[in-house]
Order: C-alpha cells, then sequence, then structure tokens
C-alpha cells in the first residue's frame, strides 16, 4: 500500500518545526506519497514537495476540491489537457477549486502542479468540501463556481487571442453573479461561509479588469466584511488591502493613505512579515503619487528592509525598484540608477517578472535623463515584453508610456502618437486615472509638437476632466496645468498661460518634484523672455541650470543652454550668444553620440544643427567678408561632420559572437518582413518580437562618447586641404540651414565665402530635382532650373571656371541632387557635347581632410573584380520572370551586365557570381578582400518608417533555401577591405521611393564599413539602363581613368545615345568618398 502523508497543524499560519518535518516526510516524492483527501476533512496548513499527487474520497458523492494557496501559486490538474486555475486573483495567496461529480469521484487522480518554473514546494491548505446527499442544487452551484474557474484559465491564457481572453473574464464575472444572486448559496453559507466572501473577492479581479474599477472595489469592501464574518480575520486584512490599492490606482490618494497606515499598524502588531511588506510598498507608492517623495523614498528603504528580514527577495526587488524611481523623481540619478541596477539583478534572480519589469523601466528612465535614448528604448522594450508576459494591461500601458515618450524625445511624433494613444485608452478602460491623466498629458505633447494643436487641445480637455473629477493626483494635476501652460505660450501668452502657471504651482505646492520643478522653472524663464523681462529669465534660467548639473540631467542642460543663448542675444551680447549657442550644439553631439543606431541620432544632430545656424549668423555679422572668418565657419561644419561620422564609425567596433546571434536573429525576421524566403520555408511566429531584437542589434555596438569632434581651428583644416588638393582641383562645402545657406570654395590659392536664403535654395533643388525626374522634359528646360539654382544658392560665379576634379560635401536638398549638377548649370546639355566634358566629382562625407592618412591607391585597372548578380535557386530557370518563392521581379539584365563587365577583365583577375552562387558567405567574404573591386547587380530595400529594415542588399541563400539579405546591421559589423564597391540596380516590386532610399543607405553603410569608394546611384535605375551605364563605367576603367573620372565619361556616353539622352537615365550615378581622403 502506498505510503502517504499529512500532518495536522494548529489553525496559525505554520509552526516551522512541524513544517520541516512535513517537508521531510513528503520530500522523497509524489509517485512515493499521495495525499489522501475525504469529505470535510481539512488537512491542515502544511508544506509540500511539487508535484503533489491527490487521491479523493467523496464518498460517492458530489464534491469541490478547494486548496488554499500561503504564499506559492500551483495549478489543479487532472491531464494535460485539464488545468484548473482560479484565482482572486492570479496570486501566490488564493483559493483553487475544481468540482468532482460523484461519478468521478472513486477513481480520479488529480495533482498539484507549480505554477511557475523553479517552484519545488509550497505551503498548502487542502479540503474536500462534499454536497448534502439530499440537496443536490448545491453541487449546481459548485459546478458554477468550477466553469467560472475555468473562464478565468481562459481569461489569464497568453496563447488566446485577446478578445477570447475579454470574453472569457466577462463569462466569469457573470458565473460568479449567479452564484452570489442564487438561493443555493445561502444554504451553502451555513456550511462554508468563506463562499460569499471568496466570490465577491474574485468578482472584484475581474471586475477590475474589466474597467468597472468602482464596482470591483465596492465588492471588495464588501468581500472583506464577509471574510470578517467567516472568521477569517487575515483574509480580511487581504481585501481591505486590495481595496487600497485600487483607491491608490484610481486617485482616491487620501483615503487609501489611511486605510493602508491601519493595515500596516495591524500587520506589525500580527508580526505578519508578508503582509507588512506589501502593505509598506503600496503605503510608499501612495506617498509618492502625492508628491510627498522624500517620505516615499525613507518608505522604500523600509519596505526593502522588511521584505529581505523575510527572505523575500522578489517583493525586495520590486521595492528596490520602486525606491530607485523616487530617486529618478528627486533628479538623483546617480543614485537612482545604482539602485536600479541592484533591482534588476535581485529581480532576475528571483525570477520575478514584475519586479524585472518595474527595474527595466527605471533603468530606461535614468538612462534617459542622460541622453542614452537607444539604452532607454531597450529596457522598455524589454519592459513591454515582460509586460506580455504578465498579461497585465495596466503594466502594458506603463511601457507603453515610456516607449512612447522615448520616441516623443527622438522626436519620431508618429509612433510616439499611436503608441500613447493605446495607452491611454488602456488606463481609461482600466480604471486608472491618474496614470490616463499622465498619458494623456505625453499624448498631448506628442500631439503639438507633431503640429496637430486642435488634437493636442483634446487630449488635455480629457486630462483636465479627469482632474477635476479629483480623481488623478496632484502630480498628474500639474503635468496637465504645465501642458497647458505650453500650449498657451505657443499661442503667445496671456491670461490663459498665467492661470496654468498659477494652478501648476498650486499642484505642486512643495514637492521636491525634479522633473516638474525642472519644467516649470524653464517654463517660466521661456515667458520671461517671451514678455522681455530678461532680468527674470535669467534667474529662472540659473535655477534651472544648477538643477540640471546637479542631476546629471544631459537633456536638461541642452534646453537650458539653448534658452541662455537666446537670452544674451535678446541682452545685445551677441559674442557670449555665439559661445552658447556652440556651447549647445557640443551638448547635442554628445547626446547624439550616445545613440548607437543612426535614427536615433538623427534628433540630436538636428538640434545640434540648428544650433551651429546660430552661430553661424552671429558670426557672419561679426565678421563677413575675411578668409580668416569664413575658415573658422567651415572648420565648425567640420566638426559637426567629424564627430557624426566618429559616432557612427564607433559602432564598428568590436565583432563579437555574441553579436553574430541577434544579428541572425534580426536577419530572419528581417526576411519575413520582406517576404525573402523560400517556397519551403514555413511561416512561423517569432520568438521575440522584431522591435527587441533590434534594440539589441544596436545595444550590441559600442557606443561613442565625448562631444565636438577635435579639429583644430578652421584655418587648420583650410590650410590641409589646400595642402592636399591637385592644381586646379575645388573643394566645395554647403550648408543648409533652416533660414540660412553657407558655401564655401576651397582652391590652393585662397577660399571663398557665399551666403543665400536656405527656403530659396531648397525650392530651386526641389524644382531642379523633380524636372530631372520628368522624362518628358527637355535640355533646355532642364538647364533652366539649374541655372535658377545656381543664382539661388549664389554659385554663378563658381561655376564659370572648371576644374579636373571636384570634391563635394553637399548638405541638405544639395545632396539629394546629381554632383555634376551643382558644378555645371547646363550638365544637361553640356553632356551630348563631346568637347565639354561633365564634370568629375566625389561626394565626402567628411571635411576632415584625414591628412595622416595615406592618399587612396589607384584604381582600377589592375585591381581583381568580383561581380555577383541575380540571385536565385538553381531550380529556378534563368529566363523566368520572377522568382515565385520570393515574388520579387527577376532582373534579367544584370546578368548580361555582369558577363559584359567580365569579359572586360582580365580572366584571372575576375572571379562571377551568378544565380544560386551569390550568396551571403561569398558577398562577405568578397567585400573583404583587399583592394579589390567589388559589383553587385541586384535587389535593395530600405523602410523609413521601420528603424533597422533598411539597407537590404538581396542574396542567395547559403543553405538553397530561397534568398536572403545582407542587412545594415551586418555592413556595419564588417570591417570593408574593398578599393571599390559598385551598387547596380536596386528596382523593388514595390518600387519608388523606398529603393532610393536603399542604393543610399547601401552606399552609407558600406563606406561607413571601409570601403574606399562607392559608385552607386540617387535613385531607382531599371536594370537595362544600368547594364549599359556599367559596361560605359567598365570601359573607362579599362582606359586607366578613376572612379570619379570613369563616371562622368559613362555618364557622357549615355547621354549621347537617343534610348538614355534623358538625366534621369544617367545622372543618379555618383561616386562617394569616406572623409576627405
Amino acid at each position: 500500500m502506498p505510503r502517504t502523508c499529512s500532518l495536522p497543524l494548529s489553525r496559525r499560519r505554520w509552526l516551522g518545526l512541524a513544517a520541516v518535518v512535513l517537508m521531510a516526510c513528503c520530500s522523497r516524492g509524489v509517485s512515493a506519497a499521495p495525499v489522501r483527501l475525504g469529505c470535510d476533512v481539512p488537512l491542515q496548513a502544511a508544506v509540500f514537495a511539487l508535484p503533489v499527487e491527490l487521491r479523493l474520497d467523496t464518498a460517492g458523492r458530489d464534491a469541490l476540491l478547494l486548496v488554499e494557496e500561503r504564499g506559492a501559486d500551483v495549478l489543479i490538474q487532472r491531464s494535460a489537457a485539464d488545468v484548473q486555475h482560479w484565482d482572486s486573483p492570479p496570486s501566490a495567496w488564493a483559493y483553487q477549486l475544481a468540482s468532482l461529480s460523484a461519478a468521478e469521484g472513486a477513481t480520479a487522480r488529480w495533482s498539484l502542479q507549480a505554477a511557475s518554473a523553479g517552484l519545488v514546494s509550497a505551503t498548502l491548505r487542502l479540503r474536500l468540501l462534499c454536497t448534502d446527499p439530499q440537496a443536490p442544487q448545491e453541487f449546481a452551484v459548485l459546478r458554477t463556481l468550477a466553469e467560472a474557474g475555468r473562464e478565468f484559465a481562459r481569461a489569464e491564457d497568453a496563447a488566446l487571442p485577446a478578445t477570447t481572453r475579454i470574453a472569457a473574464r466577462v463569462r466569469a464575472a457573470s458565473l460568479l453573479g449567479e452564484v452570489l444572486q442564487s438561493g443555493e448559496l445561502a444554504v451553502l453559507l451555513q456550511r462554508w461561509p468563506w463562499l460569499r466572501a471568496q466570490a465577491l473577492q474574485t468578482r472584484a479581479y475581474a471586475l477590475a479588469r474589466m474597467g468597472r474599477t468602482a464596482e470591483g472595489r465596492g465588492d471588495l469592501h464588501a468581500a472583506a466584511a464577509a471574510w470578517q464574518a467567516a472568521g477569517d480575520t487575515w483574509r480580511s486584512t487581504i481585501a481591505r488591502h486590495r481595496e487600497a490599492q485600487q483607491m491608490r490606482r484610481e486617485g482616491i490618494l487620501d483615503d487609501a493613505r489611511k486605510m493602508l497606515q491601519r493595515l500596516q499598524s495591524e500587520a506589525t502588531v500580527q508580526a505578519d512579515a508578508s503582509l507588512l511588506g506589501v502593505v509598506t510598498n503600496d503605503l510608499c507608492l501612495t506617498w509618492r503619487d502625492l508628491l510627498r517623495l522624500d517620505e516615499a523614498l525613507a518608505c522604500f528603504g523600509r519596505a526593502v528592509a522588511i521584505h529581505e528580514r523575510a527572505g523575500n527577495s522578489a517583493e525586495a526587488a520590486l521595492s528596490r525598484a520602486n525606491r530607485a524611481a523616487a530617486y529618478a523623481s528627486l533628479g538623483r540619478y546617480a543614485e537612482a540608477e545604482a539602485e536600479a541596477q541592484a533591482a534588476s539583478v535581485q529581480a532576475q534572480h528571483s525570477k520575478r517578472p514584475r519586479a524585472q519589469l518595474m527595474a527595466a523601466l527605471v533603468v530606461g528612465n535614468v538612462a534617459r535623463a542622460q541622453g542614452r535614448l537607444d539604452v532607454a528604448l531597450q529596457a522598455y522594450l524589454e519592459g513591454l515584453a515582460l509586460a506580455e508576459q504578465l498579461q497585465d494591461p495596466n503594466l502594458r500601458a506603463n511601457a507603453q508610456q515610456q516607449i512612447g515618450i522615448a520616441y516623443l524625445l527622438l522626436r519620431d511624433f508618429e509612433r510616439a502618437r499611436v503608441i500613447l494613444g493605446e495607452a491611454a485608452a488602456a488606463y481609461e478602460a482600466g480604471g486608472y486615472w491618474k496614470s490616463a491623466t499622465i498619458a494623456l498629458r505625453n499624448l498631448a505633447d506628442a500631439q503639438r509638437q507633431a503640429g496637430a494643436v486642435g488634437e493636442a487641445r483634446s487630449s488635455i480637455v480629457r486630462a483636465q476632466a479627469i482632474v477635476d473629477a479629483g480623481r488623478a493626483g496632484s502630480a498628474a494635476a500639474a503635468e496637465v496645468q504645465l501642458l497647458r501652460a505650453e500650449l498657451a505660450l505657443q499661442d503667445g501668452g496671456g491670461t490663459d498661460l498665467d492661470e496654468a502657471i498659477a494652478a501648476a504651482q498650486s499642484a505642486l505646492g512643495d514637492a521636491p518634484s525634479y522633473l516638474q520643478r525642472q519644467r516649470l522653472a524653464v517654463l517660466l524663464a521661456r515667458r520671461s523672455l517671451a514678455r522681455g523681462a530678461l532680468p527674470a529669465a535669467g534667474d529662472w534660467l540659473r535655477r534651472a541650470t544648477a538643477a540640471a548639473t546637479r542631476a546629471g540631467d544631459a537633456l536638461g542642460l541642452v534646453e537650458t543652454s539653448q534658452l541662455r543663448a537666446l537670452l544674451l542675444e535678446k541682452r545685445g551680447e551677441p559674442a557670449a550668444a555665439k559661445a552658447a549657442y556652440l556651447q549647445s550644439l557640443q551638448q547635442s553631439l554628445r547626446i547624439a553620440a550616445l545613440q548607437s543606431y543612426p535614427l536615433h541620432r538623427s534628433s540630436y544632430l538636428g538640434q545640434a544643427r540648428r544650433s551651429l545656424e546660430q552661430a553661424l549668423r552671429l558670426s557672419l555679422r561679426e565678421d563677413a567678408g575675411s578668409a580668416k572668418a569664413a575658415a573658422l565657419r567651415i572648420g565648425w561644419l567640420a566638426a559637426l561632420q567629424e564627430t557624426t561620422l566618429s559616432a557612427e564609425r564607433a559602432t564598428l567596433a568590436g565583432g563579437d559572437h555574441q553579436r553574430s546571434g541577434v544579428l541572425a536573429a534580426v536577419n530572419e525576421q528581417v526576411r519575413r518582413r520582406w517576404g525573402i524566403k523560400g517556397s519551403d520555408e514555413p511561416d512561423a511566429v517569432p520568438a521575440v518580437p522584431l522591435n527587441i531584437l533590434l534594440a539589441r542589434a544596436e545595444q550590441s555596438y559600442p557606443r561613442a562618447g565625448g562631444g565636438l569632434a577635435r579639429s583644430g581651428s578652421g584655418s587648420d583644416l583650410v590650410r590641409a586641404w589646400q595642402q592636399r588638393l591637385q592644381p586646379g582641383e575645388v573643394l566645395l562645402a554647403t550648408f543648409v540651414g533652416e533660414d540660412l545657406a553657407l558655401s564655401w570654395s576651397v582652391r590652393r590659392d585662397g577660399i571663398e565665402e557665399r551666403v543665400a536664403e536656405a527656403a530659396a535654395v531648397r525650392d530651386a533643388g526641389a524644382a531642379l530635382l523633380a524636372v530631372l525626374r520628368d522624362t518628358a522634359a527637355t535640355p533646355q528646360q532642364i538647364d533652366a532650373r539649374g541655372r535658377a539654382l545656381a543664382a539661388s544658392a549664389n554659385f554663378s560665379d563658381f561655376q564659370k571656371y572648371t576644374a579636373p576634379l571636384y570634391f563635394l560635401s553637399a548638405d541638405g536638398v544639395l545632396a539629394t541632387l546629381p554632383p555634376a549638377f551643382l558644378f555645371a548649370a547646363d550638365a544637361a546639355s553640356r553632356a551630348a557635347q563631346a568637347a565639354t566634358p561633365l564634370p568629375a566629382v566625389v561626394s565626402i562625407g567628411s571635411l576632415q581632410p584625414g591628412s595622416e592618412a595615406p592618399p587612396l591607391p589607384a584604381c582600377c585597372k589592375d585591381r581583381t573584380l568580383q561581380v555577383f548578380a541575380d540571385p536565385s535557386l538553381r531550380s529556378w530557370s534563368e529566363s523566368a520572370s520572377t522568382n515565385s518563392a520570393a515574388g520579387l521581379p527577376r532582373l534579367p539584365g544584370s546578368r548580361s551586365e555582369a558577363r559584359a563587365i567580365a569579359a572586360r577583365w582580365p580572366q584571372e583577375k575576375t572571379q562571377l557570381w551568378l544565380g544560386a552562387d551569390f550568396t551571403r558567405s561569398r558577398t562577405l567574404q568578397a567585400l573583404n578582400s583587399a583592394g579589390a573591386i567589388v559589383h553587385f547587380a541586384t535587389h535593395g530595400f530600405a523602410s523609413r518608417d521601420e528603424p533597422g529594415l533598411d539597407a537590404l542588399l538581396v542574396v542567395a541563400d547559403d543553405r538553397a533555401g530561397g534568398l536572403d539579405v545582407v542587412s545594415f546591421h551586418d555592413l556595419l559589423g564588417l570591417d570593408v577591405q574593398a578599393r571599390l564597391v559598385v551598387l547596380g540596380a536596386c528596382e523593388a516590386a514595390a518600387g519608388g521611393a523606398r529603393d532610393e532610399a536603399a542604393a543610399t543607405s547601401l552606399a552609407h553603410a558600406v563606406i561607413l564599413a571601409g570601403a574606399d569608394e562607392v559608385v552607386a546611384p540617387l535613385w531607382r535605375i531599371d536594370d537595362a539602363t544600368s547594364a549599359s551605364f556599367m559596361t560605359a563605367l567598365y570601359d573607362a576603367f579599362e582606359q586607366g581613368l578613376p572612379p570619379a573620372a570613369a563616371v562622368a565619361e559613362a555618364q557622357a556616353r549615355l547621354a549621347r545615345r537617343a534610348a538614355t539622352a534623358h538625366p534621369f537615365q544617367w545622372a543618379g550615378f555618383a561616386v562617394q568618398r569616406g572623409g576627405g581622403r
């Protein structure tokens, strides 16, 4: 007969010695020690090794199995397909219920399983409640309760669709309502008085998850009374605690505080360390919401100590994460970061997802304040994944709100609006009014900065309604008033501005909240500046700057330095204002350099450019004529460029094996995103969301540090170029800001500076680009647009002389134009005339001349050549019009192009890779071939709205299962040794702008990875025209011409043919070089 083990305990929680004895008794495994239960004979609280096998004797009656959890979450299981999980709410301190009919009672084999990995034992109290044979209606109530439990299990099943889970939650609440209103319940209550309390508390949880928070709070209040009536004081305390939690979430803060303080006293008297810890943590959160931040900080410290004394590391990690958030709220970011890291380690060790989530969000908040927005975004995305795992809509909204704020700071307003809108809606649906107010405030800010002021006002009205109803709390109310003031200031100020500022000051009181105090100080400075109250503005800016400096708030320092520059300019101190703008430039560049992904850098580079423009404007006002001043100004532009490139090059360092695994996962999802896969490859749901994989890929690159690159003086820069330029060669550098456009031409004998209106340059450049793309336009019409651009940019005098080679550092709209048209207004007509060659132009990414680097080796006649074209599978016919598996159009001209190019090169120096031989591994190997020419004729993809999905070079799959990609991240991870990389046709199925971005992004990525020079199209070229151009290009190489001259010669050859005479066919090809080599 199998040995059984059961040891009665007193009705107190448990006694340590008895628990140890029972643990020893039951620790040899379930198979050897099943637990027997009979009708209405409770097994008192005891510790069991998991899993536990149950032998149930119902004496031929219908019954209900009751499992009372005491700090460990378990599941009742009859078979692998039948798991019962009815918690109230799902936690480690709940009841589990399962019903048994009389027919199955004698033979049922049940077990108790751990609800989470790592749980090996649990303290439980078991009971088998059997119905009265004379009252069969009792079983109907028990069956309804069990059905509610099954619906709860479905509602918490993350594998089910959201609509199914919501419907299950509604059904569970409805079933519990039936039980609470049934006449049979009164009969059962005489025997099982806890039943009404259990049903009320469980329905409260369901109602809260459905957004019916007030009703749920009413059920919790009733449940507390019912538990007390049933003689269970401890569970009555738990119900009151949850009621207080709900009050806090609804913004009923003072009542919540009073109730939590009473509960804290009771838990202290009862010496219940576990309850004392969680109640204390909630009290601390209430202090925080009341903006009593110093009290909250001290309170969280006590909560951590309580949990750690009780050995509850998971709850300690949660309180520690909350303490880190309190430090951050006070602007004490160094302490916040240290505490958040400690919380993260503790949470991971305890395997508590909720604590891990909280720690991730705080780590993100600290990184955000320091300007490390990539780090912040990664932390927030990991928090979102944890929230999805927990299936908690409130926690999911918390993570979404932080992600939305990060996108707002990155000036990605559309993403911010969508994500913050979802968070606000989730908070409102769940009745989390304080959080909803903050989310609406942030949503309004995103809408305001996106230019949708009407939408912003509507969001503020919704938030204000919550504030007026008394549901928001002081912190949220202050946030709303501060944004109201910013909107009023944007409209010109007035009484609305003064009223909003007064309301914000009233809501804040004497609270030491750093971020809100900082916003208020900056807002008061801006109001003073707008009204000409310069002394007051200076005073507020000094306070804000000092606070941001103490806190290490990099973003705050950028804002205050920009305002300080404006203040100095208004005071009539242009030299000091110029210095302040340059300081703001440096601060913006430091933050930009901290971002590992180019799209994320762009926002702060934009701020740096605006500061540079203001410094240039003031400098021109001081001295617009001298060569020395012109050299100084071009030096500032060069430093900006070099800092940008330094940040990008820093992502190339390393190359560890860990990154390769991340990149493989990224590329797998990228292939699925673009539909690049073989016909035999099944669709699958990725295990890790793409945005998190991309964040990991971005973070796998070391970040750059520092600010403005050390470039020496502008005079040194100009002198270095003059020494490097050959006789007759010219450097043209341009800057196109919001209002000001400048250009500098440098020759061996001097420097010239030109000033123009940026709006006129942008309009003329856009008009020229449009007519270049219009295949019906005549050469005369194109030349007219070219002359208009030359006049607007003040290039007319500059274009009168010719040079054997031009170096171009183009900016803004000028960077989108064919380089030849910047040096020859009549390039469209000139190209058809053999006597007037097109300009040979090299586009450079940086004005730094690289004086320490040796000159580029000669190119290209004597170099080895590797040619790649038309990636496909061996099973696909060469003449097929489409790749049936990938849905991409074939590039029939690319094979002819590749063969024609290879035929022009010495056979012993040529390798030709076509179709299935054009593989990923061969591509990467070729790019690393020292001094080689590598030519690609394939598809490229780019996506402006999905970071990390751009610059995809399509290749054949080494596994012969379809097509593969070489992505932007792959290219950044290479050390390219090729002398020249040529990118041919990049036409893709969707065509248009996406492919143009692909060519530009691919060229930039290859340059960053180390290629000396790249030839690539600025816009989409069909593969037949590309083949003609490339054949002419390699003919020019065979004649001994270097890349820039060869491109100009090939362009002229196409221009003199009737089929390709229009500049759209030939002008888009350009030579790019990294730096000024």
